[in-house]
């Protein structure tokens, strides 16, 4: 990964760097000929009054005159001439440009500039008509010409430069980045090894936090909270599977028990081979109660989307009341219902009613009454199962959603309990976004409150 990021930002540095180089080049470059140009327009148009004030006889020019006067107006590597109104030599001064002694431009357009390239140089030139002050005639021209390889050497001189300090700052770009790169890996680095040593009986270990407040130390802790809940998970996971094991081994043992009493006594003795088959009936009853409720809480995030979220609280909740009231003759059920519909699959609410109501009828006793109670609260349904048994003692209310766990082991068991209805509640609550709550006093009773996403009302449809 270093190397590819040291790679990635020498890349994009050499990038910039040739188009960065490319544009000044040209830029410069055109700048100094701008420049060198417009100082051989002043100088063409100085020598040119100048022949006009001093090398001039009656408006025209002197005949034999020695223009290497005009070498004042010269740099290095330029050459003059004067011509006549004909555009003949009437002199030259300077450096020897040429190896001809005519003029390499011709004259007749006036005033001009620009660039030619004569026997492999390129010159620049500038011509510049000389006019005479009294009858304003054009009494010859100055034509001045200036070799450019000065220049050339200047250009060649920065490609020179600005590759080589290109080449230097993709490299210090490259050494950077992988400097960079590499500290800003470390932590993940560490991350890394700590993950490699991470097996199933060592998820306690946790990833080092960076001193730095910053992306990588945000992915530290978001990858030490998810060791967390996956330690939490195997944990439970691992208690589930020793409870579950506990569970389904009591039922098979007690089965298995009686199968062997029955087949020793149970045919000559009826007493025997009736209570035998009793009980062989009732656990098995209670294995299949105990499969149908693992089974619910190993597909009930699978099953969400099977049914339409919409579920009317009253209906369901009267359904469930007329389907266990016969079940527990000695109880009263008061139902007190708001009317409303939640958010929730058909079948999902349905179990949560019963299993909640089914706790509070199995934990009243005989002669006393459950309550059941729906109301709505802004975007929200509360639903409360209000029983008057003999309540939870206040150590065990954290722990009466955990999956298997009994308050009261051999009263639950000989309920026919298996000690997953209110952990599957609390599964159901917490995939639709609901909550519970739970109110116990001792010797008075018990109140769960759930509260529910409410569905939005239907046009055209109003609340009795």
């Amino acid at each position: 990964m270093k190397l590819k990021i040291a790679s990635f930002t020498a890349v994009v540095m050499m990038v910039v760097l040739c188009i960065l180089d490319v544009f000044i080049y040209f830029t410069l470059q055109t700048h100094l000929a701008n420049l060198q140009m417009g100082n051989m327009n002043n100088t063409s148009v100085s020598a040119a009054d100048y022949v006009e004030r001093v090398l001039t006889d009656g408006g025209s020019l002197r005949t034999g005159s020695d223009y290497r006067w005009l070498d004042r107006f010269l740099r290095e590597g330029q050459e003059i001439y004067v011509l006549g109104p004909d555009g003949k030599v009437r002199g030259r001064t300077g450096a020897n440009l040429l190896k001809t002694v005519a003029p390499p431009v011709d004259v007749e357009s006036g005033v001009q500039q620009g660039h030619l390239t004569v026997h492999g140089a390129s010159i620049m030139y500038s011509v510049t008509p000389i006019v005479d002050d009294d009858s304003a005639r054009i009494i010859g021209y100055v034509e001045l010409l200036s070799d450019t390889a000065s220049e050339k050497d200047y250009m060649r001189l920065l490609v020179t430069v600005l590759v080589i300090g290109s080449f230097g700052a993709v490299l210090l770009t490259a050494l950077g980045g992988y400097v960079i790169s590499a500290a800003a890996t470390r932590p993940l680095k560490r991350m890394m090894i700590t993950v490699g040593r991470i097996e199933a009986n060592r998820l306690h270990e946790r990833v080092p936090l960076p001193r730095r407040r910053d992306e990588v130390a945000a992915l530290s802790q978001a990858f030490n909270r998810m060791l967390g809940r996956i330690e939490r998970s195997f944990e439970q996971q691992s208690q589930f599977v020793a409870d579950a094991s506990h569970e389904i081994r009591t039922p098979l043992t007690i089965i298995q028990g009686y199968a062997n009493l029955l087949k020793r006594w149970g045919k000559s003795d009826p007493n025997v081979l009736e209570q035998g088959l009793l009980v062989i009936e009732n656990e098995s009853r209670r294995l299949r109660t105990l499969a149908d409720d693992l089974l619910t809480l190993a597909g009930m995030e699978a099953s969400v989307n099977d049914e339409p979220h919409v579920v009317d609280v009253d209906e369901v909740i009267a359904e469930t009341i007329e389907t266990l009231a016969p079940l527990y003759p000695e109880r009263t059920i008061q139902s007190f219902l708001g009317g409303a519909e939640v958010a929730m699959a058909p079948s999902h609410f349905r179990r949560l009613c019963t299993n909640l109501l089914d706790n509070a009828l199995k934990y009243t006793p005989q002669g006393q009454e459950v309550n059941v109670r729906t109301s709505v609260d802004g975007r929200v349904v509360q639903l409360e199962f209000e029983d008057t048994g003999a309540g939870i003692p206040e150590d065990a209310l954290p722990h009466i959603f955990e999956r298997f766990y009994r308050v009261e082991k051999s009263r639950d068991r000989k309920g026919g309990g298996t000690g997953l209805g209110l952990a599957i509640v609390k599964e159901l609550i917490d995939l639709y976004g609901g909550t519970i709550g739970v109110h116990s006093t001792l010797a008075q009773g018990t109140t769960f409150t759930v509260r529910l996403p409410r569905v939005r009302e239907r046009p055209g449809k109003t609340q009795e």
